[in-house]
């Protein structure tokens, strides 16, 4: 796939994040190798190197109702058709992250889509307090999902507040992989 600049990028989107949650699903590629590759191809090819316009591309992909709860300043159409799980049945999980950003007693398998949705409401404020707020809100317990969330929250509130080059989305991936924080 390959985006030509013609197509309706919130549709390309979500065929892109469909074929790669199959390539997922036959272990062609980790959870973490797509979500690198989805930040990419929405800021980078798609975006033109715009942070918060690539990551609501990002985002659509992934509807969830929650999104309408933080009436989204930058969110210019309703994301519901969007979603990639319209065109398949397979589902991302959390294969190449590290047990600091996802806890696997508990066994949470959305982390591609928490730290997209988390960067895109970031973003979307240019805010790494109100990102992080926003980590804090939706992940307030003591359990492990609940701090492995948060965690995988504050780094996607840090990374999505930075500077936007490839270099940066590259180190993002490598600490999602080892379990660093900034």
């Amino acid at each position: 796939m390959s985006y030509n600049g013609s197509d309706d990028p919130y549709s390309y989107v979500q065929q892109y994040v469909a074929h790669l949650a199959n390539l997922v699903a036959n272990g062609t590629i980790t959870d973490l190798q797509a979500l690198e590759l989805i930040l990419n191809e929405s800021i980078f090819v798609i975006a033109g190197g715009d942070m918060r316009l690539g990551l609501t591309y990002a985002a659509s992909a992934f509807y969830r109702s929650q999104l309408d709860d933080f009436n989204n300043p930058f969110n210019p159409l309703d994301f519901q058709d969007s979603s990639y799980t319209r065109l398949t049945d397979n589902r991302f999980g959390v294969t190449g992250f590290n047990e600091f950003y996802y806890s696997d007693a508990t066994g949470n398998s959305n982390q591609l889509q928490h730290f997209i949705g988390e960067a895109a409401l970031t973003a979307s404020y240019n805010s790494q307090f109100i990102g992080e707020l926003g980590a804090l809100f939706n992940d307030s317990g003591t359990d492990g999902i609940a701090t492995s969330d948060r965690n995988l929250g504050n780094l996607a509130a840090w990374w999505a507040t930075s500077d936007v080059t490839q270099e940066n989305l590259s180190l993002v991936i490598e600490m999602i992989a080892e379990g660093t924080t900034p």
